[in-house]
């Protein structure tokens, strides 16, 4: 992550990034909740700050 935030981008200027992580709990997931799941993960990322991996 620390490569990403001091590089500088000759357009853009200033990247950051946040991911929302999640993983298979049983055989009965489905696609909608694995995606429910990395979804509210990836809106906590974004509430935390720049960079932020949340799981």
């Amino acid at each position: 992550m620390n490569l990403i935030i001091s590089c500088q981008f000759e357009k853009i200027k200033h990247i950051t990034v946040s991911f929302g992580v999640t993983e298979i709990l049983s055989d009965q997931d489905t696609l909608e909740s694995l995606l429910s799941r990395v979804n509210k993960a990836l809106e906590e990322a974004q509430k935390k700050g720049n960079c932020v991996v949340s799981i």
